[in-house]
């Protein structure tokens, strides 16, 4: 006889390394997972979480000292294109992200997801200043209780703990608000930087 196993057991971060198709080299993929699941819809319908349907318009997430995650707003145009337009931040992140990177390219941006419902993608905010984003990528179908963690942040703000801190404010928030049950992020193999921030937020 074997002994009764949980029917849900708890699940522990955990990582991954795999080839990636649209990177096309090796890269190691985080995955935080809540500590339970629950039942979820079945069928042609059940698409998303269902606690997203229920999510407020108007959504800030405050974390650290005087820093926010929030809605992108045109005033953020310029400041956004000062951070992003950096090969650093470039070379790590998918190919959504153009380089050079202009205002018109933080504009059409910030168009793109300013009346995003429910809100996934977020400003970093330090005192009124934008300098980084961060944001998921909702899983669909059978995927629905997940989602994808990506995120950049200036680099005159590197080694200040504040990606760290976003991405621990952006998985409460998947996590408590949202309903979901796993976040995980995909990043490049050379960026130990953007690893060390996935295995300190846990």
């Amino acid at each position: 006889n074997h002994p009764a196993t949980p029917r849900n057991p708890p699940l522990q971060p955990r990582y991954e390394s795999s080839i990636d198709p649209p990177f096309g080299q090796n890269v190691v993929r985080h995955i935080a997972v809540t500590p339970s699941r629950s039942a979820w819809p079945r069928g042609p319908h059940a698409e998303i979480a269902p606690a997203i349907a229920m999510q407020p318009k108007e959504t800030v997430l405050e974390f650290g000292e005087s820093m926010l995650l929030r809605r992108p707003v045109a005033a953020d145009a310029a400041s956004l294109a000062k951070h992003a337009n950096d090969r650093a931040i470039w070379i790590n992140l998918r190919d959504l992200m153009p380089h050079p990177y202009s205002i018109q390219d933080a504009r059409a941006w910030i168009d793109r997801v300013e009346h995003q419902q429910p809100r996934t993608s977020f400003i970093i905010d330090r005192h009124g200043e934008a300098l980084g984003a961060i944001g998921l990528v909702l899983g669909t179908d059978i995927e629905r209780c997940s989602a994808e963690v990506g995120y950049w942040v200036g680099v005159a703000y590197w080694g200040h703990g504040i990606a760290t801190a976003a991405v621990n404010r952006i998985c409460a928030y998947a996590f408590e608000e949202l309903g979901l049950h796993r976040v995980f992020a995909v990043p490049i193999t050379w960026n130990a930087a953007s690893c060390r921030v996935l295995q300190k937020a846990g």
